[in-house]
């Protein structure tokens, strides 16, 4: 068990060299003050850093991982997680995500919500 993690983590961290970022989301992103950014990934702490380098992020200082959760997404615990480590109420946090547990997470936790296309479909 513990191998195949290791070894799938390998193949994702050397896959995600050369990944582009989504159109327009450096510009959100830098937009943002730093103190005020968090990223909430199901990913890893390895497989996660290596996407953000690879698209050209700096990792933020609210950075929260499967690590860092007892329960992942859909249950609110990440984004709430995320919440409280930059001082903001929830209902003030905006969480952009394209996933449906992301997004239900999210929803769950109170935060606003702006839901992306791309990964799967509009409804």
């Amino acid at each position: 068990h513990t191998e195949a993690l290791a070894h799938v983590t390998e193949l994702e961290v050397t896959d995600a060299v050369g990944l582009a970022p989504v159109r327009g989301a450096a510009v959100f992103f830098a937009s943002v003050p730093a103190e005020r950014r968090a990223i909430v990934t199901s990913g890893s702490v390895p497989i996660a850093t290596a996407r953000l380098e690879a698209a050209g992020y700096e990792r933020p200082a609210v950075f929260v991982t499967v690590d860092d959760v007892e329960n992942g997404k859909p249950h609110p615990e990440p984004f709430l997680t995320a919440a409280t480590l930059l001082g903001v109420p929830p209902g003030r946090c905006l969480v952009v995500e394209d996933a449906p547990a992301g997004i239900a997470a999210a929803r769950a936790a109170g935060c606003a919500v702006l839901a992306l296309t791309g990964t799967t479909t509009e409804e």
